[in-house]
């Protein structure tokens, strides 16, 4: 659950992010922000939850995301069927904490994630995508 004053923030970067300079809402934006979901292609994605995750799903790095993107929570039904837990590359800011906060080093930036572990990225797009 967010609190009060993350919705805020979240608040005032939409106001930022989707109005034009006179205060309308600009739709070409908030379309390709919201409407457009992601496909699991391109920059979007920051952080893969790699295989080291399966099985184990420790969720410090849960805890450690200032923006809850990282699904399932141990609180969400989903948690006690899935293998692994995923980074929603919608939601992730590319902040990093989860990559230090994960136990079993499961976690790695797009760009280097091990040539071994690299179906992780269309595993993990996928949770998203289906």
């Amino acid at each position: 659950m967010r609190s009060h004053d993350d919705l805020h923030f979240a608040g005032q970067w939409l106001h930022a992010a989707f109005l034009d300079n006179r205060g309308r809402l600009n739709n070409a934006r908030w379309q390709v922000r919201w409407k457009q979901p992601w496909k699991g292609k391109g920059p979007d994605m920051a952080y893969v939850i790699t295989a080291p995750c399966l099985g184990y799903k420790d969720t410090a790095c849960v805890d450690a995301c200032p923006v809850d993107c990282i699904h399932p929570t141990k609180d969400e039904p989903a948690f006690a069927i899935v293998r692994q837990l995923y980074i929603d590359p919608v939601e992730c800011i590319d902040c990093g904490a989860c990559e230090s906060a994960c136990p079993v080093q499961a976690i790695f930036a797009l760009e280097d994630v091990p040539e071994k572990w690299k179906r992780f990225i269309a595993i993990n797009a996928g949770h998203f995508n289906s």
